[in-house]
């Protein structure tokens, strides 16, 4: 599987999976001292971004109108598309754990974040300590804002005995930042 992963729709997607595709099976080809049948790869995009996808997947649609003798002589290419924002989130997996890292992706860019951090972190029971860190710092470092107060809230009901630790694993760069800048203005003031 070739995954190329986009957080809104791009129809130039088609193109750089394409490329991708040619340097993965060129390279194979070179190794394999030139040896055919070629390994089946699957190229598949999975877009994350508020909005469906909407576009073709079909990269001869790239080529826009060409007369049709010409058409079979195009090259032929087609990618497989999960595009989250549509899928139900039971439908994203079975396994507790790769249903939250995509409803992760899912979500971390909808306007709504906030009002569905219950639902995000619902997998939270079944996760590692590591895992749910990975999630809460993924969702930290986005462009939707989410309230400290909401994830501690969520993680209480959720996981009460892990929700300390992760609130501080969480929070942690932050207060060292502060504290480098309180120690920086310290230092200034001592040179003034």
């Amino acid at each position: 599987v070739l995954m190329e992963h986009k957080t809104s729709p791009d129809p130039g997607a088609r193109l750089q999976l394409l490329r991708y595709l040619a340097r993965v099976l060129t390279h194979w080809y070179d190794q394999n001292k030139r040896r055919l049948p070629l390994p089946a790869v699957l190229p598949l995009l999975a877009h994350q971004g508020p909005q469906g996808w909407g576009l073709s997947c079909e990269f001869s649609d790239l080529f826009g109108t060409v007369p049709e003798p010409l058409r079979p002589y195009l090259p032929s290419f087609r990618h497989a598309l999960v595009d989250l924002p549509r899928l139900d989130d039971q439908a994203l997996s079975a396994q507790a754990r790769l249903r939250a890292f995509l409803k992760a992706l899912k979500y971390s860019r909808r306007p709504d974040l906030p009002d569905r951090i219950d639902i995000l972190l619902a997998e939270a029971p079944a996760l590692s300590e590591k895992d749910l860190l990975v999630i809460l710092t993924y969702l930290d470092k986005g462009s939707i804002l989410i309230n400290n107060k909401d994830i501690h809230e969520t993680l209480l009901r959720l996981v009460p005995e892990r929700e300390e630790r992760l609130m501080g694993w969480l929070t942690q760069p932050y207060y060292e930042k502060g504290l480098a800048e309180g120690e920086a203005r310290e230092i200034g003031r001592a040179h003034v």
